[in-house]
């Protein structure tokens, strides 16, 4: 049967119930019908180049990259803040200790001058060398302090700037493990690009073997279609006979030239939806939806 592609839904359906009662019911004289060889669609694969793979695995790991390395500086700032609030707390108790000190010693001097003012001897070198002594003392343990107390601090700084040192190289070590992190991906993605093609190649060989018995097919039917069409009842046709006749050939060239004008995604989610297109398409409505649901998500 002759007829326009659709371009609209009402379109298709109005030509579908032609094509139905075309084949299905209305009752003629045999005609030599020239049969069409069963064309599927089949899916295209196009290979990417290493580089498209390059730029997808680095579109999908630069946030991850960005956010870790920030993390890490971040970690870093917060040890410095720390160690910085420590030397300041170094620097505070220290000078807490030494008034103690001071204060400590002031009073053994002034313990020493009482006692001797009471012995008679204020004026006398046993005053000045005790004080001397202890004043020796009180310096010492100041110095002594100091110095722990400086150690500590230079200790805190070259642990400030080793960690600045580590912040300064981020960029760079980040950088090696993004690169090996990419290398990584776009392994990832070349297994499931060939994966892909092995899925569209097994695909497309099995229209091949379904064109291919349906080629068969036609010829026997060429042979035996007259025979065949004098034995027909008035009851409804085979499937057999439908076949032969180009009724499904017709039917699937209708619904493919509407879908065909559509996204795959809308065509496929649209065809999910017309449960009615089973009547028409009957087993092939699976092969369709596979079909269109194929180009919808490659």
């Amino acid at each position: 049967m002759q007829f326009n592609l659709p371009t609209t839904k009402e379109q298709m359906y109005q030509i579908l119930n032609d094509l139905f009662y075309y084949y299905r019911v209305q009752r003629e004289g045999f005609e030599e019908v020239d049969l069409i060889e069963l064309n599927l669609a089949r899916l295209e694969y196009t290979e990417k180049t290493e580089q498209e793979l390059i730029e997808r695995a680095t579109t999908l790991l630069t946030a991850q990259n960005e956010r870790e390395k920030k993390n890490y500086q971040n970690q870093i700032d917060a040890k410095i803040v720390e160690l910085n609030k420590k030397i300041v707390l170094l620097e505070e108790n220290a000078v807490k200790e030494i008034e103690n000190i001071n204060l400590m010693y002031k009073e053994s001097i002034e313990k020493v001058k009482n006692q001797a003012t009471k012995a008679g001897l204020i004026n006398t070198s046993i005053v000045a060398d005790k004080t001397a002594i202890l004043e020796e003392g009180k310096n010492q343990k100041i110095t002594l302090l100091s110095q722990e107390k400086d150690q500590k601090v230079s200790e805190i700084l070259a642990e400030i700037e080793s960690l600045t040192l580590q912040k300064q190289n981020a960029e760079e070590y980040f950088s090696q493990i993004y690169q090996k992190e990419i290398d990584a991906k776009v392994l990832e993605l070349k297994d499931k690009e060939e994966q892909k093609k092995m899925e569209v190649f097994k695909y497309n060989n099995s229209l091949d073997e379904k064109e291919q018995r349906y080629a068969n097919t036609i010829k026997e039917s060429k042979c035996s279609l007259k025979l065949r069409f004098l034995d027909i009842s008035s009851g409804e046709y085979t499937k057999d006979q439908l076949i032969d006749m180009g009724y499904y050939n017709d039917v699937m060239r209708c619904v493919a030239g509407y879908y065909d004008t559509l996204e795959p995604l809308l065509a496929y989610q649209d065809m999910l939806d017309e449960k009615k297109l089973c009547i028409y398409l009957e087993d092939f409505y699976e092969t369709f939806v596979h079909s269109y649901r194929f180009n919808a998500i490659g």
